[in-house]
């Protein structure tokens, strides 16, 4: 099953790990599901991303899933996604995608997904305050 003894040792520490945290043992004991997460884990460290968090990533996909799949079924690009604003931050979001040199659709997206990025954080620091 291992390689080698490192790897069956280093095995045996993410299982204690796994009871002590969550006082059971369920990850441990599915094979795909670890390989799964460990490949995720070494796409993120090889990313270099300073803020990467499995957690963190799984957190947006569902913040960001339809209200279709929700329900159990599939991914549907919504066919009409205007968003209405006032004239003033309308301006404001013009004037400050000019001064970026982008475009308006641009900048809102990245302040939507700043947005929801650290609402994920913050419920994941919530969460291991509670001890979860």
């Amino acid at each position: 099953m291992f390689s080698t003894q490192a790897r069956a040792e280093e095995f045996l520490e993410l299982v204690k790990r796994e009871i002590l945290v969550e006082g059971e043992l369920r990850f441990g004991k599915d094979p795909v599901l670890r390989r799964d997460a460990m490949r995720a884990a070494k796409l993120v460290s090889e990313a270099g991303l300073p803020s990467g968090s499995l957690t963190a990533g799984v957190r947006l996909l569902i913040a960001c899933r339809s209200s279709q799949e929700r329900r159990g079924g599939g991914f549907v690009e919504l066919g009409d996604r205007k968003v209405e604003l006032s004239p003033r931050a309308y301006l404001g979001l013009v004037n400050e995608a000019r001064e970026a040199g982008m475009r308006l659709s641009d900048l809102v997206e990245g302040i939507v997904w700043c947005y929801l990025e650290e609402r994920s954080l913050r419920e994941q620091k919530q969460q291991n305050r509670n001890g979860k």
